[in-house]
C-alpha cells in the first residue's frame, strides 16, 4: 500500500519542487501552508509529514498523539539542533541538512530517503554517479582493518589532498572499530570484543564487516556494514546529541556512539540502516564541492532506518 504523506510550506516554488521529488518516490503529497493545517492531517492518520525545522515544535503534540507518523525535517540551522532534539521524539529519524538557507532538501537525498521507507533497498554505490571508482574489503583482523584504513588514505588523497585523505581515514577507522570491536556479539547477545578495543582480534567469516568506498568525484563515500544488526536508535542520535552538547566524543555506549562525532563532523550526510539481528550498515558522504571553510558549519544530515527480519 503506497505511504501517503503531507508537505508543510508556505513557498510555492519549495513546495512544487519538493513535491515533484517526493512523487518520483512513489509518494504523491498532500500540500499546506499553514500549521493548523498540517495539523488536523497528522490528527486524522497519515504516513509522513515532511517540513521545515521552524515548524517542527508546533507539531510535536499532534505527532505524539499518532506515533506512526514519521517527521521528514528539514533545516539550516548549523548549530544541529534538530539532531540534538532527536532522542526525544522518536518519529524523528530523518534530519536534512539543507546546503544553503531557504533551499530544498538536495533531490538525490530526499528521493532516497522516501524510497527506503516505502521498502526499497539500494547498495552503497548508489550514492554515486554512475562510473564511479568503488573498492570493497572484507577485513578480518586488526591488521587486515589497519591496511584497509591506510588504502582508503591513499585513494582520498590521491582523489584530493592529503588532509583530506587523513580525514576520511579517520572517518573508515571509526567505522571499521565500530563493526569490529563494537557490534559483535555472542549466541547470548554478550558483547565479544567490545572491551578490548586496545587488543588485536581475529575474525570468523561470518563475523566480517564489509567496507566499500568510492567516488565520483562530486561525492565521497565510505560504507561499512556489520552481520550482527545490534545498532540502535538511540545508539545514533542519542550518541550524536550528548556529543554536541558537551563537545566530547560519547564512548558510554557501543555502535555509533563511540567516536561518531567525528565522522559526524568529517561529511555532510550520514545514513544508518538496521536490518535487527542482521545488518547494520552506516554510510557516509562527504560532498567535495563544498570549501572547507564551509564544512565545520554546513548543516548535518542524519538518517536512520530500522526494519525487522523478515
Amino acid at each position: 500500500m503506497p505511504l501517503t504523506a503531507a508537505l508543510l510550506t508556505p513557498t510555492p516554488v519549495l513546495a512544487k519542487h519538493i513535491a515533484r521529488v517526493l512523487c518520483c518516490a512513489g509518494v504523491t503529497p498532500t500540500v499546506v501552508t499553514d500549521v493548523a493545517a498540517l495539523e488536523k492531517i497528522i490528527e486524522g492518520g497519515i504516513d509522513l509529514v515532511c517540513l521545515g525545522g521552524d515548524s517542527l515544535d508546533h507539531v510535536v503534540p499532534s505527532l505524539k498523539k499518532q506515533p506512526r507518523t514519521l517527521a521528514l525535517v528539514w533545516s539550516d540551522d548549523k548549530a544541529s539542533r534538530l539532531v540534538v532534539a532527536a532522542p526525544a521524539l522518536h518519529q524523528l529519524n530523518n534530519v536534512f541538512g539543507l546546503r544553503y538557507p531557504a533551499a530544498p532538501p538536495r533531490s538525490w537525498e530526499l528521493l532516497r530517503v522516501v524510497r527506503r521507507l516505502t521498502g526499497a533497498r539500494a547498495r552503497p554505490e548508489g550514492y554515486l554517479d554512475w562510473g564511479a571508482t568503488v573498492h570493497r574489503c572484507s577485513p578480518a583482523s586488526t591488521a587486515m582493518l589497519d591496511q584497509a584504513v591506510a588504502e582508503v588514505e591513499e585513494f582520498a588523497s590521491s582523489v584530493n589532498n592529503r588532509r583530506f585523505g587523513s580525514s576520511m581515514a579517520e572517518v573508515a577507522h571509526e567505522l571499521l572499530m565500530n563493526a569490529m570491536y563494537d557490534a559483535p556479539v555472542g549466541p547470548t547477545g554478550e558483547p565479544l570484543f567490545a572491551f578490548r578495543r586496545s587488543e588485536a582480534i581475529e575474525l570468523g567469516a561470518e563475523q566480517r564487516p564489509e567496507l566499500i568506498y568510492g567516488c565520483d568525484g562530486a561525492r565521497f563515500v565510505v560504507s561499512v556494514a556489520d552481520p550482527f544488526g545490534g545498532l540502535r536508535r538511540e545508539h545514533v542520535f542519542g550518541g550524536l546529541a550528548r556529543a554536541l552538547a558537551s563537545a566530547t566524543l560519547d564512548r558510554s555506549h557501543g555502535g555509533a556512539g563511540l567516536g561518531m562525532a567525528v565522522v559526524f563532523q568529517a561529511t555532510t550526510l550520514l545514513f544508518f540502516d538496521v536490518i535487527r539481528g542482521q545488518r547494520t550498515e552506516a554510510t557516509a558522504v562527504l560532498e567535495l564541492d563544498v570549501p572547507q571553510r564551509e564544512l565545520r558549519t554546513l548543516p548535518r544530515s542524519v538518517h536512520f532506518f530500522q526494519q525487522e527480519p523478515s
